[in-house]
């Protein structure tokens, strides 16, 4: 029987259950009572966005829910129909009832009965058939591998990853989870199909290292190491698997695997030759693939919460920003303050901080740790910051935390009162001394010319 606090019917769909629920929107496992059948109906949220970039966005989505249904294989969730209802777009897909691999790699019961090179081949069996079509996922990580209770691995959200993140391109060209991106996704720049099979290597490294192979202790970190000049450590690895996944995790797309095809052909050859990678090391401890890595001294349940709340003014960059937030603040109202002033709108400022104050109770649970001050408040500079110092200031911070640097360096021209305040704002992102120390020198180096005669 369906819950009575759940929403009305999503067309002919009835809702049953919520399964998940994200920045992007809520999925829930729904009946159809036509082919009487039960089925999976993924709601977008389009809350926060003006009516132009809306029409944008369902424009959009109507084309990419399309291609995504051409994407007909037994390794792909199949996508059943797309509609509209009260001017929400929805799109039913086919249930399945099993774990994700994420859940699976978590739990040892689960995790023992996983082979990496089977689970990596039907991946790319199905990465091949969508290459064919023309359509790359963008977003190949555990959580979006679900295993059926006879093995087999099936991809969710084909052909839509991106739409869960459209409302980003306001922010930033970021798209995709960082621990499992390819350099170049996190840098901002085009992608194609070669993102896919870099996610696909990243994935096989964790089912045998037990983490991503650039984790870092935080957001920044991990985009540091996957964005700068090192190649992917592989003593953990078995050895006639470690020149195979340093090849499919190369830095440069011209020298990852150029298609599905040849990367399982490296690892049918490895199979045949004896290679042993049945044995998963467990995972770190403490590694979690989301938006609240980093920000421990909080509570986590509620910086989820939280988390949530944002989402429906700024979408999926919301976690970041709470990250960074929550390294800084130390009492609950700086925190609501910080991100209440990343939105642009003053209605819709007031809605956040209404709706934050209401999980107070919850907030007091939370016992942060003091950290660093955040740089005072000042009144925004007579004179906006020359454009030139923007770039500049954004080259630099990039190097470090990747194109997230965009929105920061907004954020802080917003609410500085000097190219100093400006600068220490900024350097307040990055927490270890050494990058901070390198970024105000980059940066004042760029001003000095600047300001040069």
């Amino acid at each position: 029987m369906a819950d009575a606090a759940l929403p009305g019917n999503f067309g002919r769909y009835r809702p049953l259950r919520v399964l998940g629920e994200g920045a992007a929107g809520t999925v829930y496992l729904a009946q159809d009572p036509v082919l009487d059948r039960q089925v999976t109906v993924k709601v977008i949220r389009t809350a926060g966005l003006d009516e132009t970039m809306r029409r944008d966005f369902l424009e959009r989505f109507a084309v990419e829910a399309k291609a995504a249904a051409r994407c007909a294989h037994p390794g792909i969730v199949a996508l059943h129909d797309y509609a509209e209802s009260d001017g929400t777009p929805f799109i039913v897909m086919e249930y399945i009832d099993g774990p994700t691999l994420y859940r699976a790699l978590h739990e040892p019961a689960l995790r023992s009965g996983i082979d990496p090179i089977g689970v990596t081949l039907q991946i790319l069996d199905a990465l091949g058939a969508a290459h064919g079509h023309g359509i790359t996922h963008r977003d190949i990580k555990p959580a979006n591998l679900l295993m059926t209770r006879d093995g087999r691995v099936k991809i969710a959200d084909f052909g839509i990853a991106r739409l869960d993140r459209i409302v980003l391109t306001q922010y930033t060209a970021m798209v995709g989870t960082p621990s499992y991106m390819a350099p170049e996704q996190a840098g901002g720049q085009p992608i194609d199909h070669r993102a896919d099979l870099f996610a696909t290597g990243a994935i096989l490294y964790e089912m045998l290292a037990g983490k991503p192979p650039f984790l870092g202790s935080n957001l920044p970190e991990t985009l540091a190491n996957l964005l700068g000049p090192s190649p992917v450590a592989t003593a953990l690895l078995p050895p006639v698997l470690a020149p195979i996944l340093a090849r499919a995790l190369a830095k440069a797309p011209e020298a990852r695997f150029q298609s599905a095809a040849e990367f399982a052909a490296a690892l049918h050859s490895a199979a045949a030759a004896g290679g042993d990678a049945t044995i998963i090391a467990p995972p770190v401890p403490g590694h979690r693939p989301d938006s609240m890595a980093g920000a421990t001294a909080w509570d986590t349940d509620y910086l989820r919460a939280l988390e949530t709340v944002l989402a429906r003014h700024l979408g999926p960059i919301a976690g970041v920003l709470i990250r960074n937030a929550a390294a800084r603040a130390t009492a609950v109202p700086a925190l609501h303050d910080a991100l209440a002033g990343s939105i642009d709108r003053h209605a819709a400022r007031s809605e956040f901080l209404r709706d934050a104050a209401q999980l107070r109770p919850q907030a007091e649970t939370s016992t942060p740790v003091a950290a660093a001050p955040a740089p005072s408040v000042a009144a925004a500079p007579a004179q906006p910051l020359p454009p030139e110092i923007l770039q500049e200031a954004e080259a630099a911070l990039a190097r470090h935390i990747g194109p997230i640097a965009r929105l920061l360096v907004r954020q802080a021209a917003d609410r500085s009162g000097s190219t100093a305040e400006f600068r220490d704002r900024l350097a307040a992102n990055l927490t270890r001394p050494e990058e901070a120390s390198e970024f105000r020198r980059r940066l004042d180096q760029a001003l000095a010319r600047l300001n040069r005669p």
